[in-house]
C-alpha cells in the first residue's frame, strides 16, 4: 500500500506543469529568433555607443582615444562605411596621411552619404603627397563633383588640380593653367568670411538632426515609446539606433569636420595652412606658369603670397630669389641681381640655373665696371670675372655629374671671361 501511494502520489506531480514551465517551452522558432536578435541588438547598441564616444573624444582633442573607439567599431562591423570614413579623418588629423588613404578608399564601397567627401579628400591627399599624383587626384575630384555638383569647395579643388595637370608633362598649357587658377582664386577671394560647408544642406535641416555626439535620441525614443511588450521596445530601440547612425553623416560633427573653402585645407599639415583662405599650392602653380611665360614681376608677387601661408617652403624661396634676380638684371642692376642669385644658390647649391644666372650677372657687372677704366675698378673687374668663371666651371661639373649637357652659351661665356682675364690659352 505504501508503494502504491508513493506511485500514485508521484504521478500527478510528474504530469502537472507550472505556468513558468509553459512559458519556457515556447516554440523552437521563437527561441531561435530571440537568440539571433539579442546579439544583433547588442552589437548595434555598442556600435552606436562607441561612435558617439569617439566623436566626443575627437571634439575634446583626444584623437588617439577616438581612433581606438573607431577601431573597436570596425572590429564589430568591419564594413561600417561611416566608421571607416571617420577613422580615416582621424588619421589625417594625426598627420598619418598615408594610412588614411586605405580607410577612405574602403569607405567608398560601404557608405554613400560620405562618398563625395571621401573622393574629395583622397584627391587632396594625392595632390599634396611628397610625390604628387595629379591625374589620379583629378579622377577622384571629378567623381566628387558629380556627386555634389553644387559644392564650391569641390569645384575649387578640382580647378587647382586641373591646373596642375595642365602644367605637367611635355605639353605644358600655361595659359589654360593660369585661367583655371585665376578662376579658383577669384572664387576664394570672393567668398564671405564664414567658411562654406563642404556638404550640402540648410542650417534648418542640420539643426533638426541634433548633435549626434550628445543627443539621446535613441534613449528618449525608448522611454517615450508606448509599446505593448518589452520585445517591441527592444526592436524600436534598435531601429532608432540604426536611423541615428545613418543620420550621423549629416549631423553637426561631420558638418563641422568638413567645413572648408577647399579640400586642401582638410589635409594641410600646419595650422597656418589649414586656416589660409587660399592654399599655397595655388600660388606655387601660378608661379610655375608665370615663370614659364617670363612674367617675373607677377611671379615674385605670388611667391610672397605663398610664403605668407608656408614660410618654410624652400622651393618657393628659391624661385622668388631667381625671379627677383632676373628682374633686377633686366633693369641693369647687376650687383643687386648677383645678391639675389647668391641667396638662391645658398638654398640649392647644385642648381645649374641659379649658377648660370649668377655667372652672366657677374660677367655683365665686370664689363659695366670695366667701362669706367679706373685703377680701383680693375681689381674689382678681375674678381667679378674670376667668380663668373668659377660658376661656369661648376655648371659644367654638375652637368657631367647628372649626365645632362651644359647650355652651349655657358662655354662661350667662359671663353669670353677667360679672354678678358688674359688667359687666352685657357
Amino acid at each position: 500500500d505504501r508503494d502504491d501511494r508513493d506511485d500514485r502520489g508521484a504521478l500527478p506531480a510528474m504530469e502537472t506543469d507550472s505556468p513558468s514551465k509553459h512559458s519556457n517551452e515556447d516554440s523552437p522558432d521563437r527561441q531561435g529568433d530571440e537568440q539571433l536578435v539579442e546579439p544583433r541588438e547588442l552589437r548595434a547598441f555598442l556600435v552606436e555607443l562607441l561612435m558617439r564616444r569617439a566623436l566626443v573624444l575627437r571634439l575634446m582633442g583626444n584623437l588617439e582615444a577616438a581612433g581606438s573607439d573607431f577601431l573597436e567599431v570596425l572590429e564589430l562591423e568591419p564594413e561600417d562605411g561611416l566608421a571607416l570614413f571617420w577613422y580615416g579623418k582621424i588619421l589625417i588629423e594625426q598627420q598619418r596621411h598615408q594610412e588614411a588613404v586605405v580607410y577612405l578608399k574602403a569607405s567608398l564601397d560601404y557608405y554613400e552619404p560620405t562618398r563625395m567627401a571621401a573622393h574629395a579628400i583622397l584627391g587632396a591627399l594625392l595632390m599634396t603627397n611628397s610625390e604628387p599624383h595629379f591625374m589620379q587626384a583629378q579622377l577622384h575630384l571629378k567623381e566628387a563633383a558629380q556627386l555634389a555638383p553644387a559644392s564650391q569647395a569641390v569645384r575649387i579643388t578640382l580647378w587647382i588640380c586641373s591646373a596642375a595637370v595642365a602644367l605637367s608633362g611635355k605639353s605644358r598649357d600655361r595659359k589654360k593653367a593660369l585661367s583655371l587658377l585665376d578662376r579658383a582664386l577669384a572664387a576664394l577671394e570672393g567668398e564671405q568670411r564664414e567658411p562654406e560647408g563642404c556638404s550640402s544642406g540648410s542650417r534648418t535641416a542640420r539643426a533638426s538632426l541634433g548633435h549626434v555626439a550628445g543627443s539621446g535620441g535613441a534613449a528618449a525614443a525608448v522611454l517615450s515609446a508606448r509599446s505593448r511588450s518589452a520585445e517591441e521596445a527592444r526592436w524600436l530601440a534598435a531601429r532608432t539606433l540604426v536611423k541615428s547612425q545613418q543620420a550621423m553623416a549629416k549631423g553637426d560633427d561631420l558638418e563641422q569636420a568638413l567645413q572648408c573653402r577647399n579640400f586642401l585645407q582638410l589635409v594641410a599639415r600646419e595650422p597656418q595652412q589649414r586656416a589660409a583662405a587660399v592654399p599655397s599650392l595655388l600660388f606655387q602653380l601660378r608661379v610655375t606658369a608665370l615663370c614659364d611665360l617670363c612674367r617675373w614681376e607677377e611671379a615674385v608677387s605670388d611667391c610672397r603670397h605663398a610664403l605668407i601661408v608656408d614660410p618654410g617652403d624652400e622651393g618657393i624661396q628659391f624661385t622668388m630669389h631667381v625671379s627677383a634676380g632676373i628682374l633686377k638684371f633686366q633693369d641693369l642692376k647687376f650687383e643687386a641681381s648677383i645678391g639675389c642669385f647668391t641667396k638662391a644658390i645658398r638654398l640649392q647649391p647644385v642648381n645649374v640655373q641659379a649658377r648660370l644666372h649668377r655667372a652672366i650677372a657677374l660677367a655683365c657687372a665686370a664689363w659695366a665696371r670695366g667701362m669706367e677704366g679706373s685703377t680701383q675698378e680693375t681689381a674689382r673687374v678681375v674678381q667679378l670675372l674670376s667668380d663668373s668663371v668659377q660658376d661656369l666651371e661648376a655648371v659644367e661639373q654638375q652637368a657631367m655629374i647628372t649626365g645632362v649637357l651644359a647650355p652651349l652659351g655657358a662655354a662661350h661665356l667662359r671663353a669670353a671671361c677667360l679672354c678678358s682675364l688674359g688667359r687666352v690659352h685657357d
